[in-house]
């Protein structure tokens, strides 16, 4: 019987080479073009709609600055190098490294929202200063934008929580 089902499989390869060929060329594509555009970009897009009062500034390649009307930077959006991946997954190693390089020695509280295709990451983070003893407090929302995974991120020192969450629409807005 085993003889008989492997004799019939042949056959039927045999027979459909060209379909199983053209099966096996779409599927090299769709993972290939999947592993493709899962790299991060090499420059990101700095164009949001921002709340009234504020303005982008000090645009590079991989970050931006989030101004108030006074001209002082309250915030910014750097583009990262992690993956969607790494927001999705609450214990990524890669979104628990960029944290600590971005601000060596915080502590921080992270939750998930969004959704499989447009993930969002929310994060609470402190660090104690070590020639003061005093606490920065930041708020971080982790968005992805155009294959990029962007880091919008605020002084609590310099902005309430009322005013970051005017800027949700940032990160909500499906790309």
């Amino acid at each position: 019987m085993q003889i008989a089902a492997h004799s019939s499989l042949r056959s039927w390869l045999f027979k459909n080479k060209g379909k199983f060929a053209l099966a096996t060329l779409l599927l090299a594509f769709i993972i290939g073009g999947y592993c493709i555009s899962s790299l991060p970009p090499e420059k990101g897009v700095f164009a949001f709609d921002l709340p009234a009062g504020y303005r982008i500034s000090e645009i590079t390649d991989k970050n931006c600055s989030i101004v108030d009307a006074k001209g002082t930077v309250i915030g910014g959006v750097i583009l990262t190098d992690l993956r969607a991946k790494d927001i999705r997954n609450l214990d990524s190693n890669a979104f628990a490294v960029y944290l600590n390089d971005v601000v060596y020695g915080c502590e921080y509280f992270s939750w998930a929202g969004g959704d499989f295709r447009h993930p969002l990451k929310y994060v609470s983070q402190s660090v104690t200063i070590s020639d003061t003893q005093k606490e920065k407090k930041y708020y971080r929302v982790f968005f992805v934008k155009n294959s990029g995974v962007y880091d919008m991120w605020f002084d609590l020192d310099l902005i309430n929580m009322d005013a970051v969450s005017e800027f949700y629409s940032i990160a909500e807005t499906k790309q």
